[in-house]
């Protein structure tokens, strides 16, 4: 086993005769650089070669100093891309294998490669517009498996203080994101909004692409006395609602709760609900009294005593956040340009 450089107008068959002595050797060459056979190869680009098949040719070439180059031309290499470091945090915590197709045969289809790009998008844009340090959690939900979207993009470690998804009971991690059965399905996000977010300020929401009407709730924590709830489409009135404390909803009609629907507290009095980048309402006298000490879940709401979860949803979800700040008019609007055009990128835009 060994790295090797490839020279001017190289192909992987000028490098499987030279290097290891035939085209005998060029399924394993494949395998082992996990490209294929018709992959454009650079100059100086380093790949991986295995067991020489035939020792006699290597030493021929190497003697009479042949450097076999049998491709027309030598393409320029591809622009460096370098991903954000935060990026690449979550997308290798996630298992997001560049070469690996994902949601197969579905609309959603999409490479490891094209999620790397919408992830780094999307990162870097917030980054840009001032955003990133707003967030507690956001969450994705990628790659085909439940092991791969609990990660919290924010802080991506395998752990409960780190805001890390736990599932529980039915749901379907599909190509639109994550999807509870509406019966028993949720996930813990293990974000206290009585220790993790702030009183007087706060923001969550989501993106999906259900468009119905259902009286559950989307993500929630109910400690009995205080709540953090969203509804994004009452069946009962065809309204979206919004608990921030205690027992009084703000709400307003949301016949069309698809894209992003988000709430915020603004100050200790003002809060906002959002479809898309639409105000749906903002109020002015809903005081902040406390916040919910129970654990905030999606798909469901957490509910006194020991958390146990009510009003299942059965509403996808394409991505998730939360933030213990809030969002100014033209910052809201980065956002939502932000997380629609991450959800474009990969293919769940309504």
């Amino acid at each position: 086993m060994g790295i090797i450089k490839v020279k001017h107008r190289q192909n992987i068959f000028d490098l499987a005769i030279q290097h290891l002595g035939g085209v005998d050797a060029l399924k394993s060459l494949l395998k082992l650089n996990n490209i294929s056979p018709s992959d454009i190869l650079y100059a100086d680009n380093n790949i991986i070669v295995g067991d020489v098949v035939d020792r006699e040719i290597v030493e021929f070439y190497k003697s009479k100093g042949i450097i076999p180059a049998s491709s027309f031309y030598q393409a320029e290499p591809p622009p460096l891309v370098v991903y954000d470091t935060d990026a690449v945090a979550y997308l290798t915590a996630a298992n997001i294998v560049k070469l690996t197709t994902y949601s197969v045969a579905t609309p959603q289809e999409i490479t490891g490669q094209e999620i790397w790009d919408a992830v780094d998008t999307l990162v870097k844009t917030l980054k840009i517009k001032g955003l990133w340090a707003k967030y507690k959690a956001i969450y994705p939900y990628l790659g085909d498996l439940a092991t791969s979207r609990m990660y919290n993009l924010i802080n991506p470690l395998n752990t409960n203080a780190a805001h890390r998804l736990q599932f529980f009971g039915g749901i379907t991690h599909g190509p639109k994101g994550f999807k509870p059965n509406g019966t028993n399905g949720y996930a813990d996000t293990h974000i206290n909004p009585a220790t993790h977010l702030s009183l007087n300020t706060g923001f969550f929401g989501f993106y999906s692409m259900d468009n119905f009407a259902e009286d559950t709730v989307e993500m929630g924590s109910w400690d009995g006395v205080n709540q953090m709830v969203m509804y994004a489409r009452l069946a009962v009135n065809s309204r979206m609602q919004v608990h921030f404390n205690a027992n009084a909803a703000i709400d307003f009609a949301n016949n069309f709760p698809t894209g992003i629907n988000h709430g915020q507290r603004e100050s200790s009095t003002t809060v906002a609900i959002f479809n898309k980048k639409t105000l749906l309402r903002r109020s002015v006298a809903y005081n902040a009294v406390a916040r919910p000490n129970e654990k905030m879940f999606l798909g469901a709401t957490s509910h006194t005593p020991s958390g146990v979860p009510i009003y299942h949803s059965s509403r996808n979800q394409c991505i998730t956040y939360f933030g213990a700040d809030f969002f100014s008019p033209t910052e809201y609007d980065d956002h939502v340009d932000a997380i629609d055009h991450c959800m474009l990128m990969l293919k769940r835009n309504n």
